[in-house]
């Protein structure tokens, strides 16, 4: 079966208020200096990251991060560094590192579990995402959660977590920001974990109920260009396998 539907992983972006999705990026703060912490590195670092230099600021941390070693700050500071230059493995690493020393440090977590769903390091996403709606129980992070579920193939949790985002009312007014072919566009969780399940009931043949799914989903947000492209991609299938019948052939009997 051809797959004419399409799912973009919605990526977040660090440190937004109510897990959603915002159209920026984060940026590396210059750190404050105090006469007893000010040095060379750190005037560097901070010089760095007013100019946007940010090769220049990954030594100054690495230099400072040497000179203090039990400070987390700037191994805090390298993580969010390496996010902002897509440095997922070195991101992912410097990551793990810092939540050994802080479990509960959720913006971090997060950078981390973004960062390994580039990778489609997704079991690895899919630990982190658990813990951060677990403690938080954000729906953004259960959609996250449902997104690396399904791309793992574990159906049955995933709808579980499509049930809980659609029956939420918050999910009707918080946003994720979803690709498209003209740039992102940011849609309500709700019409987003309805344009999921749409897929899940094409791929297992229940095309009927997928149509109902994405109508759903139009109907929650009508310039939902995703759930557009997958409505009409199911529909021009449903066109060819309507002129086109698979014809069984008989069996001759010997």
């Amino acid at each position: 079966m051809k797959k004419y539907f399409v799912i973009l992983i919605a990526i977040s972006f660090f440190g937004f208020a109510s897990g959603q999705t915002k159209n920026k990026t984060t940026s590396a703060q210059p750190a404050k200096s105090t006469p007893s912490a000010k040095d060379s590195d750190l005037e560097i670092y901070n010089l760095a990251v007013q100019f946007g230099d940010y090769d220049v600021a990954k030594h100054a941390l690495y230099s400072l991060m040497i000179k203090h070693p039990d400070s987390k700050g700037w191994l805090d500071s390298l993580v969010v560094l390496y996010y902002n230059l897509n440095a997922s493995p070195q991101c992912i690493l410097a990551g793990n590192a810092y939540l050994e020393k802080d479990t509960m440090n959720s913006d971090i977590m997060e950078i981390v579990a973004q960062s390994n769903s580039s990778l489609k390091r997704n079991r690895e996403a899919v630990a982190l995402y658990e813990k951060l709606y677990q403690r938080s129980g954000k729906i953004y992070f259960a959609y996250q959660l449902a997104v690396q579920q399904y791309l793992l193939k574990r159906i049955g949790e995933c709808n579980q977590m499509i049930d809980i985002i659609i029956n939420d009312p918050q999910s009707l007014k918080e946003t994720i920001g979803i690709g498209t072919d003209e740039g992102r566009q940011n849609v309500p969780l709700k019409a987003a974990a309805l344009n999921l399940r749409g897929i899940i009931l094409t791929e297992i043949n229940m095309k009927d109920k997928s149509k109902e799914a994405l109508e759903a989903a139009l109907k929650v947000y009508p310039e939902f260009a995703l759930a557009k492209k997958n409505l009409d991609a199911l529909n021009a299938d449903k066109d060819n396998t309507d002129k086109n019948p698979a014809k069984d052939q008989p069996v001759k009997e010997k």
